[in-house]
């Protein structure tokens, strides 16, 4: 899809191709109930915005699952499988009010990667057993509650010079690292109400990372104020 708007993508199996679905200054399209697999890109979308990417698609064994570029207030919702993909599961580079939730992410090299983006919503997602859960870089706004996170081979959830993000009520269960963050003395994030596996069981639960401002400052900490003891229904 290309210059192209208000169209229905469905009940197609696509794969052996560079892009399963390809959409360009294309926007209010809707993607469900398809099978997109060893492809380069299973979804691949530049300068769009209000697609919808929902309904049971079966995204797997592609290089990327889903790539948005500069694609703006899309959702990726309802029972979306977005599996085995060699590098990322969803992929948002200089992206904003997306909203991705209800979805089943795993086996891939990252999950969720926000890359230089704003304002989007992650929420109700099952994020399990890829090397990283949730990778963000340079992006701002992000609002992530009551995610399942679990499982992933490195980290849960890494944060590298992001700001004004809010991480509330996720459970973080069985990672290698439930989190690590990296940024300067004035971008900071809030953790609040998050279920660790790892806590002690008393006072706040510390995230390490690194300040990396004048001076690199190595095993700095944040505080998820209060934890909670049981792991959220999710």
């Amino acid at each position: 899809m290309k210059n192209s708007n208000e169209n229905n993508f469905y009940r197609n199996v696509v794969s052996l191709c560079d892009e399963a679905v390809s959409i360009d200054y294309s926007s209010y399209n809707n993607i469900y109930w398809n099978i997109l697999n060893n492809c380069i890109y299973g979804i691949y979308s530049s300068d769009s915005s209000y697609n919808k990417i929902y309904n049971k698609n079966t995204i797997i064994d592609n290089k990327y699952g889903i790539f948005l570029y500069k694609s703006d207030y899309c959702s990726i919702y309802d029972d979306n499988i977005i599996s085995y993909n060699e590098k990322y599961g969803i992929y948002l580079f200089d992206s904003t009010k997306a909203n991705i939730h209800e979805n089943k992410i795993d086996n891939n090299e990252i999950g969720i990667f926000l890359n230089s983006s704003s304002g989007n919503n992650i929420y109700w997602n099952d994020v399990e057993s890829n090397i990283n859960g949730l990778f963000l870089r340079y992006s701002s706004k992000t609002n992530l509650y009551l995610n399942n996170i679990e499982n992933n081979f490195q980290f849960g959830i890494n944060m590298l010079f992001c700001v004004n993000s809010k991480i509330s009520y996720n459970n973080f269960i069985s990672n290698y690292v439930s989190a690590y963050f990296k940024q300067s003395f004035i971008n900071f994030n809030s953790w609040n109400k998050n279920y660790w596996d790892d806590w002690g069981g008393n006072g706040f639960h510390r995230i390490y990372g690194d300040i990396d401002g004048f001076i690199l400052i190595e095993d700095w900490f944040m505080f998820d104020m209060r934890p909670v003891e049981i792991p959220y229904s999710i």
